[in-house]
């Protein structure tokens, strides 16, 4: 099982639509070694890349999770990991087993040379990264979010 470093997210245990789309991230990624997760804001992307993280960690010795919506914000990660764990964040720069994960990358020049896997969160339409396009939930799935989502507060209420 992977060491997680990063991210700050709760997994969703309500987390419904998109399933396939798991698989579909996890043969892409194994096949291509990078993908770009595209769509609009809200569009679930960062969640998507979350539930495959945790879907998929035992095939990582090693997972990072950074912010890299601005250089600024990536580096301060990246600065914080280095502190941290210095030995740690090298062993696992230089792995073919980690995943790293750029959550909402706005430039992609700031994408690092990577020897393992990567997986970007992207609004961009294009890229020259291959791409896995996020397409809208069905009104079926956004109502059994919903209607979990419901059924967990009542629960945690009473």
């Amino acid at each position: 099982m992977a060491d997680i470093w990063g991210g700050g997210h709760l997994f969703n245990i309500y987390y419904t639509g998109h399933k396939a789309l798991l698989v579909s991230l996890y043969e892409l990624l194994s096949e291509k070694h990078i993908v770009a997760v595209s769509g609009p804001g809200g569009m679930g992307k960062s969640e998507l890349c979350l539930e495959g993280m945790d879907a998929y960690k035992e095939h990582y010795q090693a997972i990072i999770w950074l912010d890299a919506s601005s250089e600024e914000t990536m580096n301060q990660e990246l600065t914080l990991m280095r502190k941290v764990a210095p030995s740690l964040s090298q062993k696992l720069i230089e792995n073919e087993k980690t995943l790293l994960i750029l959550d909402n990358i706005r430039d992609l020049s700031l994408v690092p040379p990577w020897q393992g896997h990567l997986l970007l969160t992207t609004r961009f339409a294009q890229s020259r990264f291959p791409m896995l396009v996020m397409p809208p939930l069905s009104l079926e799935s956004v109502r059994d979010s919903m209607s979990k989502t419901a059924q967990g507060l009542e629960k945690a209420i009473h």
